[in-house]
């Protein structure tokens, strides 16, 4: 068996008579092909044949590898816990090999929290579904969502919920902001930190303070405890 075999247009490393690198005289170069496509081409002949990058670190025992596996998913672990795995689908995000996945992007652009079959741009799943925004702020706003409606080519932002330092670094307070046609945002309503709802207005004195005039209809009633 030739296990170098050279040719004007080639240069090829056959052990036992299979091709296992071959050089072009283009320039091109060929892992496990005769025939690459690009300036370096690996071929994954077989589901045990994957590719893969090995290293390990001797004094804390541990290893890192980047690997296409057997379903041709790129692969990213770190130790053995799988980090992330990359489909033609979606790229899943793991914190053990073959334990818990805890996120997933689709390839519709759809991100899950929690769950691998998110119904929405964001979806966020667990045992109390809950999700934290953190922000620092001496004085005002800390943390927000703000809605865009990419309809209106200037990109400002129709609507937002925020939240304010109210009074003091562990206190809050929950603001509703809406923009009218052709204006600014405006503040609606307000959730105070002692829990006093303000209408038109930033400084509710009462649980409920409405400033401005207000409209409806049916029953309209008031309990009360007499002293």
């Amino acid at each position: 068996n030739n296990y170098l075999v050279a040719t004007s247009n080639e240069f090829s490393f056959r052990p036992g008579g299979n091709t296992v690198m071959n050089i072009e005289s283009t320039g091109e170069v060929g892992i496990n092909t005769t025939d690459p496509e690009t300036a370096f081409t690996i071929d994954q002949k077989a589901d045990d044949n994957a590719i893969r990058i090995y290293g390990y670190d001797d004094v804390a025992s541990r290893y890192g590898e980047i690997f296409i596996d057997s379903s041709g998913y790129f692969n990213f672990d770190a130790g053995g816990d799988r980090g992330v795995e990359i489909k033609g689908h979606a790229i899943d995000f793991w914190v053990n090999s073959g334990g818990t996945q805890f996120a997933r992007m689709t390839y519709d652009g759809k991100l899950g929290l929690g769950t691998i079959s998110p119904d929405g741009v964001l979806h966020v799943s667990g045992a109390l579904g809950d999700a934290y925004f953190e922000g620092y702020s001496t004085s005002g706003r800390f943390a927000g969502i703000q809605f865009i409606n990419t309809a209106n080519s200037n990109g400002d932002v129709s609507a937002a919920i925020n939240v304010d330092r109210d009074g003091a670094n562990d206190a809050g307070a929950i603001t509703f902001d809406t923009q009218p046609v052709g204006g600014g945002m405006t503040e609606a309503m307000r959730v105070s930190s002692a829990q006093k709802v303000g209408i038109g207005t930033t400084v509710p004195s009462q649980l409920l303070t409405v400033a401005g005039n207000i409209s409806g209809s049916g029953n309209f009633e008031i309990a009360s405890t007499a002293s």
